[in-house]
């Protein structure tokens, strides 16, 4: 994630599937969840796997936090 911030790099596709929608078009279109939707299902998965009950909506918003947080710490400079 060099140079890009968490929402670019969250917003690209995590195991892009390439299509063309018109044989006339040059333009791809890429199906597939975007990195963000990947990282907070796999969180889901994660706290879900404990066995412990949660409500909802606090999962959910979990989830997403900690795929923005590990968005976040991808676009850092790497230390030395």
């Amino acid at each position: 994630g060099a140079g890009m911030n968490a929402k670019e790099l969250g917003e690209m596709p995590a195991s892009p599937a390439e299509y063309r929608h018109h044989e006339h078009t040059d333009a791809p279109h890429l199906l597939g969840l975007t990195k963000r939707e990947h990282f907070a299902g796999l969180a889901m998965m994660g706290m879900l796997s404990r066995g412990t009950m949660f409500a909802t909506d606090s999962l959910t918003q979990r989830a997403v936090e900690v795929a923005d947080a590990l968005l976040t710490e991808l676009c850092r400079e790497p230390q030395p």
